[in-house]
């Protein structure tokens, strides 16, 4: 075989990342001790080699040294798609932003591959590779960032990732969050509860912002009414900071904006992965009430 071409390879994807490049076609980048800087979003968000497989030096002496770049291309390629298809605002009045939750048409194209997407975020996301390797860690001793650890990481990303790309597509609850004030910002964690691993958590949660302006929420409980699968709700920039508190909080190195930057939380500025109980959960809260939403 002929070893794959050292590359960047990007758990914040590069279709995601060019919709939160400002006037001036760059991102903003804040990292956890309190230094920031502005470049092109393709520069961000990505680890060398972080989709390879690599388990000799000469890479033609295993079968099992291979890239895995391409497992994340079909999720990728939809992209531009999913981005326009949810970006669609309804006909309710902006400014009326208490109204809460309104049922959104979606289309049956998104319903199936909108999932799919989330979790690829999920699994490729640094702090689900950083849990998806550290009982590896804690049991042999290998280092982190070294090679064995970024197979290990892969493989049960990977798993994790084809597990519920298979298991929640058609299914669940989405609510579309439109920040009417404010922007929301991407770290190299967020809130979710899926597990890189070849199963599947019992009732898969996650919040993740897609642009500045929106981010998306997804549920699946033991039981909820099917329709509407798809709602939207206006928040204001109280609400967006407060989701982006949760950003902050399970992120570890680095954060992500547009055009406003955000104020270091105390606990991003610790530089670990943190987490928040329930009862505190911003996200929680939010699908909870969308999984009580009755259509008039």
């Amino acid at each position: 075989m002929e070893p794959p071409k050292t590359a960047l390879h990007h758990w914040w994807p590069k279709g995601l990342s060019k919709y939160w490049r400002d006037e001036e076609d760059s991102v903003g980048c804040m990292k956890s001790d309190g230094s920031s800087f502005r470049t092109q979003n393709f520069r961000l968000g990505g680890i060398r080699n972080a989709h390879s497989h690599r388990y000799t030096e000469e890479w033609g002496a295993s079968p099992w040294n291979q890239s895995l770049e391409g497992v994340f291309q079909t999720v990728d390629d939809n992209i531009p798609r999913i981005i326009r298809e949810i970006s669609l605002e309804s006909e309710g009045q902006v400014e009326n932003i208490d109204a809460g939750w309104t049922p959104f048409q979606a289309s049956d194209w998104i319903k199936v591959n909108l999932a799919p997407f989330l979790t690829s975020l999920c699994m490729r996301s640094p702090r689900t590779r950083y849990l998806a390797s550290r009982l590896g860690r804690e049991l042999t001793g290998f280092e982190r960032y070294s090679r064995t650890d970024l197979n290990v990481s892969l493989s049960n990303a990977i798993a994790g990732f084809k597990a519920y790309s298979q298991s929640l597509p058609g299914r669940g609850k989405f609510g579309i969050l439109r920040a009417v004030n404010g922007e929301f910002i991407y770290g190299d964690g967020f809130y979710h509860n899926l597990e890189a691993r070849g199963d599947v958590v019992s009732y898969p949660r996650m919040l993740i912002p897609l642009t500045p302006t929106v981010a998306v929420i997804f549920c699946l409980p033991s039981s909820y009414r099917t329709e509407p699968m798809f709602s939207e709700v206006f928040i204001s920039k109280e609400d967006v900071d407060r989701l982006n508190g949760l950003v902050q909080v399970h992120s570890e190195r680095f954060l992500f904006y547009r055009s406003i930057s955000p104020k270091i939380h105390a606990a991003f500025s610790l530089g670990e992965y943190r987490t928040v109980t329930p009862q505190s959960n911003p996200a929680i809260r939010l699908m909870d009430s969308l999984l009580d939403l009755r259509v008039k």
